[in-house]
């Protein structure tokens, strides 16, 4: 888990065009965070020449103990790495 997670923050999302960080508006009131991507093609191993569909898709990071405050989801996303919006 922690090699996707560290794919998505490193590889992935900087690949996403206008990308400017996560919305903190993305965790939800049991701390999950969810992301949402409109392309699958933004994965480097995905070749746009082999792909004949183009679609999107989401991920749910759901911690192992919920997070009940907002505050402390948003520092526990920090502190793996998850970019947020300024």
């Amino acid at each position: 888990m922690d090699s996707l997670i560290s794919k998505i923050v490193h590889v992935t999302l900087p690949r996403v065009r206008d990308f400017r960080g996560i919305d903190q508006g993305a965790i939800d009131k049991s701390g999950n965070l969810n992301v949402g991507l409109k392309e699958h093609l933004v994965f480097p191993e995905i070749s746009p020449e082999h792909s004949k569909v183009n679609f999107g898709m989401q991920f749910t990071l759901v911690p192992k103990n919920p997070i009940k405050d907002m505050k402390a989801a948003v520092e526990f996303y920090k502190k793996i790495g998850i970019p947020f919006k300024k």
